[in-house]
């Protein structure tokens, strides 16, 4: 796994005149500036990854930069807002932690809601439309744009260890490597959470009595629903927790297994409920339950 460095442009234009500067944009710049020191003790971990990032990088370089450019100054703009720390990029993929299981959902309730109101490049539009229209149902990307997929567990790293050329601090032992598998089950625009972030999550708003009703007991499937978005509060319809998908599932690489809980972003509005502005391709979101929806990233 590497360390956090700056991004290199694609190869794919032939004179050098016109590929990218490389640069570390501003919003790194500030993230790292004014992050938080890094956690220590038990840990909340996030994995974010681009969905089909690989392909569309062969097909559109330029439009894959510029789209890759404003998906990593949200995701940093959004992480200083929730306190998070970032440990590395690898790729198009962040390692985030953070100090209570709360903020890392909130964070990744108001990622998702922003990269879904974020207008990309027309290429990257369409790639998605046609993956809207022949894709199997439940490979759906909820919204034509880059997509990405996002998985919390929580738990006691095994050890952390400041990086010497990073100059950030990097996680290591068996919760992490759980955390990076239990991404990878969830699909675009998808949030996969473990039951021992859950569970975490519900001793966190116990605690400071914030539940709505007594939520004690096993979890079962009710129970990780009404946690889940009771601690977000999202406006109906802006997402929903997968009833036919949480599963205990052998992951790669991991002995034991992991029950999984997928929060799913759904589709945005129809065409008729959205208004174009400007010369972009991709629509504003203009009904006002979405609207309820942004208005909580502030």
């Amino acid at each position: 796994m590497t360390p956090t460095a700056p991004l290199t442009p694609p190869s794919h234009p032939s004179s050098p005149s016109s590929r990218p500067s490389i640069s570390r944009c501003s919003s790194c710049n500030q993230s790292m500036h004014h992050s938080p020191v890094a956690p220590t003790g038990p840990i909340t971990c996030v994995f974010t990854d681009i969905i089909d990032s690989t392909s569309i990088w062969e097909a559109y370089p330029e439009e894959m930069w510029e789209a890759l450019q404003t998906h990593n100054k949200l995701m940093r703009e959004e992480l200083l807002r929730c306190k998070g720390y970032e440990v590395k990029t690898m790729g198009d993929a962040f390692h985030l932690v953070f100090s209570d299981a709360e903020s890392a959902l909130r964070f990744c309730f108001h990622m998702q809601v922003t990269l879904s109101d974020t207008a990309w490049p027309p290429s990257i539009v369409a790639y998605h439309k046609g993956k809207l229209r022949f894709d199997e149902m439940d490979q759906k990307p909820p919204y034509p744009g880059l997509t990405v997929r996002m998985g919390i567990h929580f738990g006691q790293p095994y050890g952390e260890e400041l990086n010497p050329v990073s100059e950030r601090v990097d996680y290591y032992g068996s919760m992490v490597n759980r955390s990076a598998r239990v991404q990878g089950e969830a699909q675009g625009g998808e949030i996969a959470v473990t039951d021992e972030f859950i569970e975490q999550l519900r001793q966190y708003r116990m605690k400071d009595k914030q539940l709505k009703e007594d939520l004690t007991g096993p979890l079962n499937d009710v129970i990780r629903e009404k946690i889940l978005l009771e601690t977000m509060e999202p406006p109906v319809g802006v997402f929903e927790v997968k009833q036919d998908v949480k599963r205990s599932k052998k992951l790669k690489g991991l002995e034991k297994p992991v029950y999984i809980t997928r929060i799913g972003l759904i589709k945005p509005p129809q065409k008729d409920e959205l208004c174009e502005t400007g010369s972009s391709e991709y629509p504003v979101l203009a009904s006002s339950w979405w609207q309820r929806a942004l208005n909580q990233r502030n």
